[in-house]
């Protein structure tokens, strides 16, 4: 072998060792719950309750497991009131084309102090408006049922005014992890799981803690 051929081979080794470090450490900051809580709550997140057990859900307002999970979650929130603080991060995948749009009107009332209400609205009603070719006009409905200023809804959905903080949500979740909707996090554990009787042992085991 030439000397030539040597030192390809030897710095060859170096990169594939020096990638492999590399790889080793983000998988290891990935795996570490403090790390990820950095990406997972920001100051600005959507949140419900003062709890210890941070229960950190990115969603999908079109997703069907999202649309069944939601009964179970309320329920947990409700279990659970004194002992966690729930945050909701927007997650809308591209395959559904009302995803966005569903965001920005959650979004748009959160702008009004009803983000929740509407929120809550639109996982009990996506059935109504997830194959809609154009679902502003019964998210205006929605808007006008919670009594807010209509106007200033319809102009913040078609301007896309919160469409940095949905951007925000969607980077956090791939910086995570998140590949798909519901996902859920403990405590900065991502969940294997998101049906009610395992969610509710999560939080109970991390609830015995505090």
């Amino acid at each position: 072998m030439s000397k030539e051929s040597k030192m390809i081979l030897g710095i060859a080794a170096l990169i594939i060792a020096a990638i492999v470090i590399l790889i080793s450490f983000v998988n290891s900051n990935e795996a570490d719950p403090a790390t990820i809580m950095q990406k997972l709550i920001r100051e600005d997140s959507r949140r419900v309750g003062s709890g210890a057990v941070q229960v950190v859900e990115f969603g999908d307002y079109q997703c069907p497991a999202c649309a069944q999970v939601h009964p179970d979650v309320k329920k947990l929130k409700d279990e659970y009131k004194d002992d966690i603080t729930f945050v909701y991060r927007n997650f809308p995948l591209p395959s559904h084309q009302n995803a966005m749009p569903a965001a920005e009107a959650a979004e748009a009332a959160g702008t009004q102090g009803k983000f929740w209400e509407m929120h809550n609205i639109l996982f009990e009603t996506q059935a109504q408006w997830s194959s809609l070719a154009d679902p502003t006009s019964i998210f205006e409905q929605f808007a006008q049922e919670l009594e807010l200023d209509t106007d200033k809804f319809k102009k913040d959905i078609t301007s896309k005014a919160n469409k940095t903080r949905i951007s925000t949500d969607q980077s956090d979740g791939y910086a995570v992890g998140v590949s798909g909707t519901p996902t859920f996090f403990i405590n900065g554990v991502k969940q294997s799981n998101f049906d009610y009787e395992s969610l509710k042992k999560a939080i109970e085991a991390e609830v015995k803690q505090k």
